[in-house]
């Protein structure tokens, strides 16, 4: 019963660190679909989530029968508790003032110069305002 309650936690704890990475790539999106346009923008967004149910179809399966779960398990729980430190240590350090809190908008306007500066910006796009 605990061992069914802890891979609850488990999958409760990856989905909210996976939620950050997408909030991260959506503000890419954003930036990408207000500067360059918005078929570009979602058509690779689209593409790479085509990508990743693919791999996760066609290698997932596969790699249990020829990786034992235990080493599998151990992997990606040394990773998650490798960045898990990190994050910890970010947010510490956010929260004494040691260092400078993430802002979405703000990174949202560094991507939109990048993109401006490759000189890839289509004309007449009206930049996304957060």
């Amino acid at each position: 019963m605990s061992l069914q309650l802890f891979n609850w936690y488990a999958m409760l704890a990856s989905f909210l660190g996976t939620g950050v990475e997408f909030v991260e790539a959506l503000t890419i999106i954003l930036a990408v679909g207000a500067v360059r346009g918005w078929r570009t923008s979602l058509s690779g967004a689209l593409a790479a989530i085509g990508i990743l149910v693919v791999l996760v179809f066609c290698i997932g399966e596969s790699l249990v029968h020829v990786i034992h779960l235990f080493w599998v398990q151990l992997i990606v729980g040394l990773f998650m508790l490798l960045f898990g430190i990190r994050w910890l240590r970010k947010a510490i350090l956010r929260y004494s003032g040691l260092k400078a809190l993430h802002d979405e908008a703000e990174s949202y306007q560094e991507e939109l110069e990048r993109q401006r500066n490759r000189g890839e910006a289509k004309k007449g796009l009206i930049p996304l305002v957060l």
